[in-house]
């Protein structure tokens, strides 16, 4: 049986948390941040599809979506 305290370690190990401040501000983990490349200045795309929020460095998801989706994809993103 997996406890409680277990699954929060599990959590944190897998993912990472972050807390939200009072504006509304959060902290990306370490580990996110090196895996996605993220450097101070940057900035980041956040999505959201099916009730999970995804973070991306921008200049990554841009590469990604002219490459995978075409230019069509783009100009719809960038309006919304």
């Amino acid at each position: 049986m997996i406890t409680n305290l277990y699954k929060e370690e599990l959590l944190n190990i897998l993912m990472g948390i972050a807390i939200v401040t009072r504006n509304f501000q959060l902290t990306i983990p370490k580990d996110v941040r090196e895996v996605q490349g993220i450097k101070i200045g940057d900035k980041v795309l956040f999505s959201v599809e099916n009730n999970k929020v995804e973070i991306s460095k921008f200049k990554t998801m841009l590469s990604k979506m002219l490459s995978v989706r075409g230019k069509g994809r783009l100009s719809q993103v960038l309006i919304m």
